[in-house]
């Protein structure tokens, strides 16, 4: 039978469908505009993740060169620290050399005359022509002018390696110790 109630069912359930045809439309929609908007965000994100990755490479080169240039100026700084302890020994060797060798007494008045308790030794800042090729005097003569040159060279040594340091790096360096708690 067909009365007002099934009339208005059947012009309801066709257009309930229409009406959820184009929800459905709506939904699809809006889901489309939604992931264009998270693909578009997801790009920008991969954008700024691929910059830091490469930032962050850059920074670890720039680490791994400071890591090297330290290394470089540790090595020269512990050389010329090994420089100035093997000058610091020849100086003692040389301070006991000279306790070594006989001194003059303060109270003699000529520069050739000697105290008479001492062995009778010429001046030992100049060679005697008198003195044999081997003899003590000689000998002392000759080590005198060994570490003389030794210490000049040591010291020539330790100035051009401590000059090979470049000094942005000797900062840093400097700086880093200073910083570091100790």
């Amino acid at each position: 039978r067909w009365d007002g109630e099934h009339l208005e069912s059947a012009f309801t359930g066709p257009l309930s469908c229409i009406e959820a045809m184009e929800v459905k439309d709506e939904v699809d929609h809006a889901v489309l505009e939604k992931n264009r908007a998270l693909s578009t965000e997801l790009e920008r994100i991969r954008s700024v993740l691929s910059v830091r990755e490469k930032s962050h490479k850059l920074v670890a080169d720039e680490v791994e060169t400071l890591r090297n240039e330290l290394s470089v100026v540790n090595a020269k700084l512990n050389h010329a620290r090994q420089l100035g302890e093997a000058t610091q020994r020849l100086s003692c060797i040389h301070g006991q050399l000279q306790k070594q060798l006989p001194s003059r007494s303060p109270g003699l008045t000529s520069h050739n005359e000697q105290d008479p308790r001492q062995p009778k030794i010429p001046d030992l800042g100049t060679e005697d022509d008198d003195a044999e090729p081997g003899s003590a005097v000689n000998s002392r003569h000759t080590i005198r002018w060994i570490l003389l040159i030794l210490l000049l060279s040591l010291a020539t040594l330790a100035h051009f390696s401590l000059r090979a340091i470049p000094p942005d790096a000797t900062a840093r360096a400097l700086s880093d110790a200073a910083c570091r708690p100790p």
